[in-house]
């Protein structure tokens, strides 16, 4: 567990009441100039805390509709993460940040809540940043670990992989992949099974929500310098509309959620969403449905 102490204040960022301007971080951030992923070999020691920030319902409203989450007297459980977005901006955009933060790419997101949260409530927030490490194949990979107190107790935390992509020359050729065992016919059956459109707009529109304009989600003329054929939709909406379906199924508090990034989902395009039963929970996959290549596979553990 990470503490902001008087010793940590020189690189403690703390907001008293509210969260700080996503749209001015995010600008500073983009227009740092920033060392290569593979220069940048030190973890910065950077918080960032927010005391008494209240959810605001009209807020949450938005959320879900542009999720396609029901209506509940508690916060969806991915949603901590998407309130922490100015708190991982004041990181991104801090000067002591060594990475450049245009293009970062999504590759996980782990979320332990122990309490549900409810709609109207007064949180504490914290985040700073976790694992730092190279990956010799694709460039360097980091983490942001998210914790979320109510009335002094830890209810939610998160922890968010993300990737800064190197340069080519920078690294070393990918090893073959290996084949995925085939989905044989004795696999549990699926209790939730839904096509869903990804329009053109939907990068817009999350963004609008979230406050994450990462140009690689908004048009195809700003993903392109990154490599990306199509604007790619936010892994958080995909997280988010694979739990519309399953806070039907599961109790808010106690649970685990876990999610992989396996490819970017270009818009527009379409998803298949299917939700199975496990042993401890259930498992959910996104899935191209035209060849049946995943998007991102995850699991609720209650």
């Amino acid at each position: 567990m990470v503490v902001v102490t008087k010793e940590s204040a020189d690189v403690a960022m703390t907001y008293e009441g509210t969260l700080p301007s996503l749209a001015p971080l995010t600008v500073r951030a983009a227009l740092q100039r920033r060392a290569s992923p593979v220069e940048a070999q030190e973890r910065p020691e950077l918080i960032a805390a927010a005391q008494g920030v209240v959810v605001d319902p009209w807020e949450v409203q938005r959320y879900r509709e542009v999720c396609g989450i029901g209506q509940s007297p508690v916060l969806p459980a991915p949603y901590p993460q998407v309130l922490a977005t100015p708190l991982h901006g004041a990181i991104l955009a801090d000067s002591r940040f060594p990475l450049p933060v245009v293009g970062l790419v999504h590759l996980q997101n782990r979320v332990e809540q122990r309490r549900a949260l409810e709609v109207g409530a007064t949180l504490d927030m914290m985040c700073t940043v976790g694992e730092w490490t190279w990956d010799p194949y694709r460039g360097r990979r980091f983490s942001l670990i998210t914790q979320v107190r109510s009335d002094g107790q830890l209810c939610w935390e998160s922890e968010l992989w993300a990737l800064c992509r190197a340069k080519a020359s920078e690294l070393e050729p990918k090893p073959p992949r290996e084949p995925r065992p085939p989905k044989g016919p004795g696999e549990p059956r699926r209790v939730v099974s839904a096509l869903i459109e990804v329009p053109g707009d939907l990068g817009r529109r999350y963004a609008a929500v979230c406050g994450d304009y990462n140009p690689i989600h908004l048009h195809a003329l700003t993903a392109k310098p990154f490599g990306f054929k199509q604007p790619i939709i936010h892994g958080m909406w995909t997280l988010a509309r694979c739990w519309a379906p399953l806070a039907d199924l599961v109790e808010p508090s106690g649970l685990t959620l876990e999610v992989r990034f396996r490819r970017p989902i270009y818009m527009p395009s379409k998803i298949l969403l299917g939700i199975k039963e496990a042993e401890e929970g259930y498992e959910f996959v996104c899935e191209d449905p035209r060849n049946r290549r995943e998007f991102l596979d995850g699991f609720v553990r209650i």
